[in-house]
């Protein structure tokens, strides 16, 4: 018995020390694949002590043209909170948009981490950056039915229809419990199609 207590101190300490080494979280470079109408942005994630594993955002095809591959901001994004809390730096084999990239490492991460103790200053690094242009004429945000995500769409009712800041699309992310089934995934995706 006492070798197990030994055995469990060792593998303590050793993931304190992997955790004192600055870790990153890898981001491949992202790519697109099409099936069933539908379009996957896809990305290739490796986070310390964990293995490889495959990050995707679907659409429906007509919204294909809305993924891009040349830049991976939209994973950085995704995991910006889970690598400060882990203190995990981020690294990505592809292209950061350069405004992402400054507002991140200028302005975000250095406000987030002062004021949030749980929240540590972290570094992105990537291949190079981009200043490619979208010219969308949408304006998008995440609905669960959520408290949080109610308030924003009110909050954003304060614009007037022909502002370039109003909501003009919700997102429903199959994320948190809703991964755990496709049932209750369906069934949060229709109350938040009514709620629409």
């Amino acid at each position: 018995m006492e070798n197990f207590g030994i055995i469990k101190s060792e593998i303590r300490n050793q993931k304190s020390e992997i955790r004192n080494q600055k870790s990153e979280i890898f981001i491949g470079i992202p790519r697109s694949e099409r099936r069933n109408n539908k379009c996957k942005l896809i990305f290739n994630v490796k986070i310390p002590l964990n293995d490889e594993q495959i990050i995707f955002y679907e659409v429906d095809s007509e919204y294909e043209k809305y993924l891009t591959t040349e830049l991976s901001d939209s994973c950085v994004v995704a995991f910006l909170l889970y690598a400060m809390e882990n203190e995990y730096d981020i690294s990505c084999e592809g292209n950061l948009s350069e405004r992402i990239y400054n507002q991140l490492n200028d302005y975000l991460i250095p406000a987030i981490s002062k004021n949030i103790k749980r929240y540590k200053k972290i570094n992105i690094h990537c291949a190079g950056l981009s200043d490619i242009e979208f010219h969308g004429n949408a304006v998008g945000a995440g609905i669960s039915c959520g408290v949080d995500s109610f308030y924003t769409i009110l909050k954003n009712l304060r614009y007037s229809e022909k502002s370039k800041l109003r909501v003009t699309h919700l997102c429903f992310f199959n994320v948190g419990g809703a991964e755990q089934s496709r049932q209750l995934y369906n069934g949060r995706k229709l109350n938040a199609m009514n709620a629409a």
